[in-house]
């Protein structure tokens, strides 16, 4: 009564394999009544099996997928040998564990789609970033050309502001391609030279004209006990 009050699939088994016990829940899992396993050697309609594991006490351990009439479920077994009056068996004590398989498998679905998903925007965005810098450089390039003619004032420095937009504009393509490269944990933090204030400045001017058509006035100012060089990134 202890043993069918446990909820666990059990079932003993003597040196020949023929099976000495067995209990209402391996009775029910086979599909057969007890007089009838009693005495053979039945096994269990398995479609799968996972790893073995053996204990230090000789605890073997393995999980196996069995057909249940119209269902499958995975059943985790614990085997142990025990001494009888008959000699050494082998009992088998199993506990369903389909409803942690299944959870188990949804987790690992979830993250294999969500890594698929992470690689094809990686792959996005550096084929969009690529395709982007190629237009990009041609006007670039025009606008070198078009700052070696003679231009006014005021035409010398709406064709370097252009510039200085493409400029920034590449950059923020390269920054999306270490986006991708942060994902692949392949990212290098680059330590260069650079002018702050230039930095600044460009920065501004370029946010001016947004700034302006909001009645917004826009400046900036670097103290002068900062470098003019400073290193980063």
């Amino acid at each position: 009564s202890l043993l069918e009050a446990q909820g666990d699939i059990i079932v003993r088994r003597n040196g020949s394999g023929l099976i000495t016990y067995a209990n209402d829940a391996f009775c029910e899992l086979a599909g057969k009544p007890r007089d009838v396993l009693i005495g053979s050697t039945a096994e269990l309609p398995v479609r799968g099996r996972g790893v073995g594991t053996v204990q230090a006490d000789g605890t073997r351990m393995h999980d196996e997928e069995v057909e249940s009439g119209l269902h499958v479920r995975w059943i985790s077994w614990r085997e142990v040998s025990v001494r009888s009056d008959s000699g050494t068996e082998v009992q088998s004590v199993g506990r369903d564990v389909t409803t942690r398989v299944a959870a188990e498998q949804a987790l690992t679905f979830a993250r294999d789609q969500a890594e698929a998903a992470s690689r094809t925007k990686s792959r996005f965005l550096a084929t969009v970033s690529h395709e982007i810098r190629t237009p990009l450089n041609g006007m670039l390039g025009m606008a070198d050309l078009l700052l070696d003619t003679p231009l006014t004032p005021e035409q010398l420095t709406y064709t370097k502001a252009a510039k200085t937009s493409g400029e920034t504009l590449l950059t923020l393509i390269e920054e999306i391609l270490d986006f991708s490269k942060i994902e692949a944990g392949r990212l290098d933090i680059e330590s260069r030279p650079f002018a702050l204030a230039s930095m600044i400045e460009e920065s501004v001017e370029l946010m001016a004209p947004r700034a302006q058509t909001k009645g917004i006035e826009i400046v900036s100012y670097v103290d002068e006990r900062i470098p003019v060089i400073v290193i980063g990134d």
